[in-house]
């Protein structure tokens, strides 16, 4: 006679296909959270764009296509040097963690390998204009995506790479970011982020954030 709550409607339909005995006694609702209203975003001083990984960053996890998106800044930094990358979450690889200590386009204030407080980590958040959701596209099924709800809870467009949970809100919210189908995708949206920033359509994906508040 038990009935379930789970914290997102997607993951209720994912536990009824595994377990169809489930079906009328699970519902998803909306994950819930305290939002902090934000003045609007804006570009930052001379121009700098701040991608900020949002979370846990581990081998298992995100660290294989992190590693990836630093070869391409590495490659294009040289000559565009209007970006940065911060790190809103532990790092768990130390090879990681000193690779980045010596990325010059890296914040080194906000790398660490060791929980980082909750303040520290709004901070970031805030400061920043895309987060950066690289986890699997097999990912979040059955559980919810805290590094997202961060993102939403201060009004931060994301480029994230497609799962099933985030996939969800894309749909109810409309445009948050950009939902990328592989890495290769993704690399390309921060590539024409860079090169030509999309004004309006970023003023209009806070704003559709700032709406979602409402469901």
């Amino acid at each position: 006679n038990l009935s379930y709550i789970v914290l997102a409607e997607s993951i209720a339909k994912n536990a009824e296909k595994i377990i169809p005995s489930l079906k009328d006694k699970i519902v998803g609702i909306s994950f819930p959270y305290f939002f902090n209203k934000m003045e609007t975003k804006h570009i930052g001083k001379e121009g700098i764009i701040n991608f900020c990984v949002v979370g846990l960053s581990s081998a298992r996890k995100n660290i294989p296509y992190l590693k990836k998106l630093t070869v391409f800044f590495d490659k294009i930094y040289p000559e565009n040097k209007n970006f940065s990358l911060s790190f809103a979450g532990k790092i768990i690889d130390l090879n990681f963690f000193n690779a980045m200590s010596n990325k010059e386009y890296v914040l080194k204030n906000t790398l660490s390998m060791s929980m980082i407080s909750s303040e520290q980590r709004d901070k970031v958040i805030k400061d920043s204009i895309y987060t950066l959701i690289t986890y699997q596209l097999d990912s979040y099924k059955l559980i919810a995506n805290g590094s997202f709800m961060d993102s939403i809870s201060f009004e931060t467009p994301m480029i994230a790479i497609r799962n099933n949970y985030i996939e969800a809100y894309f749909k109810k919210y409309g445009n948050i970011g950009y939902l990328c189908e592989s890495y290769e995708e993704l690399e390309e949206k921060v590539n024409a982020v860079l090169n030509n920033f999309p004004t309006e359509e970023y003023y209009q994906q806070i704003e559709n954030i700032k709406r979602s508040e409402e469901h």
